[in-house]
């Protein structure tokens, strides 16, 4: 009975735990231990600017992926980034990741990306624009609070990572 209970009560923990994550998202920095919160309002506007658009941010509309990176990169230089594009392309279509470097004087690097193209014509607010609103919103505060870190951080939004460049060599997280 008791290892009945335990196997429905730690799963039902866990899930509590990811719950209160989700809604109170937060970043720790420092020997202080401070928190700080995430802007839950920021997160879903950023999401619904990008699965939201006008065009699919896909492949087969490539003036919905330049809205989205020209969305990204605008984001980015609000917030004080200078944003570096890396281009690469395909026998019919130009893309680009865009990278911001935190401490980009520092030997050790962390890549943190997310992907703001979708697979074919849907919104792709789940993955993709939630992704993407998760990593503005990580830059801002980096911004904003600027942590001495012994490492630098490359945020990079990278495109093409949905069929049919998944797993190829112009997958954008594998052109980085």
């Amino acid at each position: 009975m008791k290892v009945k209970l335990a196997l429905i009560a730690i799963p039902l923990i866990g899930l509590l735990i990811l719950y209160y994550l989700i809604k109170s998202p937060t970043l720790v920095f420092g020997k202080n231990m401070s928190i700080i919160s995430a802007d839950s309002s920021l997160l879903q506007r950023h999401v619904v600017a990008l699965a939201m658009q006008s065009l699919p941010r896909s492949v087969e509309f490539p003036e919905g992926l330049k809205k989205a990176a020209n969305y990204i990169q605008n984001e980015w230089q609000k917030q004080g980034w200078v944003v570096n594009k890396q281009p690469f392309s395909d026998a019919d279509h130009q893309f680009e990741n865009l990278i911001i470097s935190y401490q980009p004087d520092k030997k050790e690097r962390i890549v943190v990306g997310a992907h703001y193209d979708v697979c074919g014509p849907y919104p792709g607010a789940d993955d993709n624009a939630s992704g993407v609103a998760g990593l503005l919103e990580s830059t801002r505060l980096i911004k904003e609070h600027k942590p001495n870190l012994p490492y630098r951080i490359d945020f990079v939004a990278f495109s093409t990572e949905e069929p049919h460049y998944f797993r190829a060599q112009l997958m954008g997280s594998y052109v980085h």
